[in-house]
This record gives structure tokens, sequence and C-alpha cells, in this order.
């Protein structure tokens, strides 16, 4: 019994639920100037609190139905573990962990995260910082 208990406990800790972690990608830190012209383009057009505005910002409209979000709850409690980035075209999921700061802003197979909170709803967004991370 003791060995089945632990079989099963490694089974259940040995499964991932994603293909990549973002954090092991390779990536760039860019200055708001550095970020591409589109990427720049969709961040000014965004309106302060502006409700409609999700998490994930996909810059070019084709690939919009590509790439959706996933909320992973923990074992225990109503608590968010982290969140799955899906690529349905490619059928992969990246792990992000859940104290990184949103918007996640998706451009020609480049996710762009920036280093802190709230950019959307201040003047940050020409202030922040962004890690760029290519996607597999």
């Amino acid at each position: 019994m003791r060995y089945f208990l632990f079989s099963l406990l490694l089974v259940f800790c040995g499964c991932s639920s994603y293909d990549y972690k973002v954090s092991s990608l390779p990536s760039i830190e860019l200055s708001y100037q550095e970020l591409p012209k589109e990427v720049r383009l969709r961040l000014s057009s965004i309106k302060p609190c502006d409700p409609s505005t999700g998490a994930l910002l996909v810059v070019d409209s084709i690939d919009s139905l590509r790439y959706s979000l996933e909320e992973v709850a923990t074992i225990t409690g109503p608590w968010i573990s982290f969140i799955k980035l899906m690529d349905n075209k490619k059928r992969l999921a990246y792990r992000i962990e859940r104290d990184v700061p949103e918007p996640y802003i998706i451009l020609d197979g480049a996710l762009y995260i920036p280093d802190r909170y709230n950019i959307l709803y201040s003047d940050e967004t020409q202030k922040a910082k962004y890690i760029r991370y290519q996607l597999r």
C-alpha cells in the first residue's frame, strides 16, 4: 500500500500540463522604444481602464484564434497555480507563473511581457521594460 501511494504521488507530481515554461525560453529585455512598431501602436490604442481589454493581446488579427489563456487551479483551494498560454495551431502549452504582470502581448511568434503591473491603467506603458520571449 505504501508503494502504491508513493508511485501514485510520483505520477501526479511528474505529469505536467504544459510543454514549456516561458521563463526558460530565449529572452531579451527591451525598452518601449525598442518594441516593434505594431506592438507600440497596439498599446497606445488601448484606452485607460477599458474593461474589454483582456490579459492576452494578440497584435496580428490573423493569430487572434491561434492563442488562448487558461488559468490552472491549485490542487487544494480556489487559487490559481499558473497561467497556461495555449498555441492552438502547434498544440503547445506554455506555463506563465502567476506573479507575472499582464498583459501578455503576442506578435510574430514572440511573447512580450511588461516588467510591472497596471501599465494599461496608468502612464507606465512607455516607462516599462518588456521581456521578449521567443515562442517555439
